[in-house]
């Protein structure tokens, strides 16, 4: 019962709706550790200040690409084979009305 008024109050306090399943356990955690401390860093959201996890084979790849060229790709196709699950499978998978 309290973490179903718990989930409705951690939902009222975001800004915006986010379907994140850590949203509840973060909040318990700040409810809990508010009574000792202001400040609490828990990492949440580092690997977007960090570039991101699906960002680092575009990293990896411009820096190792002048010493590997026959790896070397253009930037809008590492971005594709990077963020796009299908990229290079468009045709296999969607109809010709759509693909073209």
């Amino acid at each position: 019962e309290k973490i179903k008024k718990d989930l409705i109050k951690a939902v009222r306090a975001l800004d915006l709706p986010f379907g994140d399943g850590v949203t509840l356990p973060l909040y318990l955690l700040y409810q809990t550790a508010s009574q000792e401390t202001e400040m609490i860093f828990n990492g949440e959201n580092g690997d977007q200040l960090f570039a991101g996890w699906t960002n680092k084979p575009i990293i990896a790849a411009n820096i190792y690409q002048f010493q590997h060229p026959e790896y070397q790709k253009d930037f809008t196709e590492q971005y594709l084979q990077t963020f796009h699950r299908l990229y290079g499978y468009e045709k296999r998978i969607f109809t010709s009305e759509i693909y073209n």
